[in-house]
């Protein structure tokens, strides 16, 4: 990161900034409301939206990618997230940073970001260069004004990415103090890391959770035949698995979006895993507890059906690590305890934690239990909000759709509504306003881990009173399944893997 200034100052350097939080801090006190915003490399548009957020609809905003899909992906972001009067004057091109002088003259922009690398998600060989990155940056000292800023986050995970950031920190390094503070974010991995821990810990509501990906994998075995860990990062912790741990099945339960987030390539993962390992995907979203209860079944099932096949060790892994584990491998390895292993919950929590701090969310593993005996009927419900004549956009985060992702409200009348179909259970949830996260007095609230959110809860249909009495026990924290509902719960586990 640099800024051009008038006056002399030191040179100083920040590792492992994130480029939305370092915009998110600094671009408002750069840029003023009719500015000129520049976004070398647009991505999935994060950056581009803060920098339209900075200088409002009567600023300028121009946007370079090589990728039309980014491209696409960034109008597409603004247009959800910005009302109408607050879209800046939008330029997207789909071309190179190093043409930045054909749309741009002397002097022209307040603020100049370059996120350099590739798309996360996407082909990594389509990726920037560092001959055409030292272009553009070269083209950006004459089109940036005097007192403003140029920000450059540099990542590495891609083949040619180490040798642009050499590049780039060469290049800034020889920046004039006399005329620039200059800083460089040489590595996104640390900040990756610390904004997924941050994440977790706000999720997962303990502050001890840490996940450092740049540390390697790491694992604890929890029974002779059964091991909770991080993600296998590359070729080599797969040798390191068969060799040291005589592991015969790996449960990976990341996304797409996980391994895309820490730019993991799972070819070479499954090449070394070809005919020596199992490995096996069921995919539940991160930090989402109704994910974790509809795909636990699913889990658990291809789990044991790997394990008799295999034999040997099975890993399970989610993605974080370094000792500090959050809620899906653990949870699957919870609930093989207690449907297979016939180990009380409570027992199994309390030895699973002792030997690997963890925060698993035991409710959503008793719904599931609940679930598979008793199936699930979805009810419908309506959640109103009542918001401003001017408001034009309401959403939602959490309920049934993960704290990632969002579901748009309806305007009824003088307010908005949201219809869903959800089986019994608690539904943490906020309302996100015009972009801005929302907890609704109105609505009932829980204290959920460190956070409070809003709650929806969904009981559930006519029940008899065996039934109701059933589910009571089971959803006790210290309630046990008898051993015909443990049995019946095996027997749907081997029809789930067999219907496979």
């Amino acid at each position: 990161m640099a800024v051009r200034t008038q006056a002399s100052h030191a040179a100083r350097w920040l590792e492992n900034a994130r480029l939305t939080d370092v915009l998110g801090m600094l671009g408002p006190s750069i840029l003023q409301p009719g500015d000129t915003a520049i976004d070398a490399t647009c991505g999935n548009g994060h950056d581009t939206l803060t920098l339209s957020r900075c200088v409002g609809g009567g600023g300028r905003v121009v946007g370079f990618d090589i990728s039309a899909a980014a491209l696409q992906a960034t109008r597409r972001r603004l247009e959800e997230e910005l009302a109408p009067e607050a879209m800046p004057e939008l330029k997207l091109v789909h071309a190179g940073h190093e043409t930045m002088p054909e749309h741009l003259g002397h002097d022209s922009a307040k603020l100049i970001c370059f996120n350099l690398g590739y798309l996360p998600g996407s082909d990594k060989t389509e990726a920037t260069r560092a001959g055409s990155s030292l272009a553009a940056l070269s083209h950006a000292f004459d089109i940036l004004q005097p007192g403003g800023l140029l920000a450059v986050m540099c990542y590495t995970g891609h083949p040619g990415g180490v040798e642009e950031t050499d590049a780039i920190i060469s290049c800034l390094s020889e920046l004039e103090p006399a005329s620039w503070v200059a800083s460089t974010a040489a590595s996104a991995s640390g900040a990756l890391s610390e904004e997924y821990t941050e994440t977790m810990q706000a999720r997962m509501g303990s502050a001890s959770l840490v996940y450092c990906h740049e540390d390697g994998m790491n694992y604890t075995r929890i029974l002779d035949n059964l091991i909770v860990g991080s993600c296998p990062q590359t070729a080599e912790d797969i040798e390191r698995l068969v060799s040291q741990e005589e592991v015969g099945t790996i449960l990976s339960l990341q996304e797409d979006s996980d391994m895309a987030y820490f730019g993991l390539d799972l070819a070479p993962i499954l090449a070394a895993c070809s005919g020596r390992i199992d490995h096996v995907r069921r995919p539940l979203r991160d930090f989402d507890a109704h994910s974790l209860r509809m795909g636990l079944p699913a889990a658990v099932a291809a789990l044991q059906g790997s394990m008799q096949r295999q034999g040997g060790t099975a890993y399970i892994h989610c993605t974080a690590g370094a000792m500090m584990c959050l809620g899906r491998a653990p949870a699957v390895a919870l609930a093989y305890m207690w449907w297979v292993c016939g180990v009380t919950l409570p027992h199994a929590h309390a030895h699973l934690t002792a030997l690997r701090p963890c925060s698993p969310k035991l409710g959503a593993v008793r719904a599931a239990a609940l679930d598979v005996l008793q199936g699930r009927k979805a009810r419908r419900t309506v959640l109103c909000l009542a918001a401003p004549a001017t408001c034009r956009r309401v959403q939602a985060a959490g309920l049934d759709v993960g704290w990632g992702n969002r579901v748009g409200l309806t305007r009824r009348g003088r307010g908005w509504e949201l219809r869903r179909e959800l089986p019994p259970g608690a539904y943490p949830y906020k309302f996100v306003v015009e972009g801005r996260w929302t907890l609704s007095p109105a609505h009932p609230t829980m204290l959920d881990g460190a956070s409070t959110n809003n709650v929806l809860h969904i009981e559930g249909w006519e029940a008899t009173p065996e039934e109701e009495a059933a589910s009571a026990r089971i959803l006790d924290a210290q309630g046990d399944l008898t051993a015909e509902e443990a049995e019946r719960i095996r027997a749907a586990l081997r029809a789930e893997e067999a219907a496979r």
